[in-house]
């Protein structure tokens, strides 16, 4: 499992990359955490283009990403995003998706 990505200078958005780079030995994979956000805002997550469905598997889907794949991104504060994380999804091995993640704001601000 392997997550790299790049924080904007003024954690406004991010862009993470997941790949699963072999098989794993745990079912389902762990947790994706987002280090270099700002833990006082919130941020959406969405699946990067193309995407239109989640690659994998055929796992149950994943709260976040059916969220991000309808419309309605699931929104999430920088701190939770660094410190709890969002579920993984179950790739096949090197496969990769990418994860853009957008500030909405201060926490409690309106937009």
């Amino acid at each position: 499992m392997d997550l790299r990505g790049t924080v904007a200078s003024d954690q406004s958005a991010a862009l993470f990359a997941y790949s699963l780079t072999a098989s794993s030995a745990s079912y389902p994979p762990g947790k994706l955490t987002f280090p270099g956000l700002d833990p006082d805002r919130s941020y959406t997550l969405r699946l990067a283009s193309p995407y239109t469905s989640l690659p994998g598997n055929g796992q149950s889907p994943l709260a976040w990403a059916e969220a991000a794949l309808t419309g309605t991104p699931l929104e999430l504060t920088g701190a939770s995003l660094a410190h709890v994380g969002i579920q993984a999804p179950v790739l096949f091995p090197e496969q990769s998706i990418l994860i853009e993640l957008h500030a909405t704001g201060s926490l409690g601000a309106a937009d």
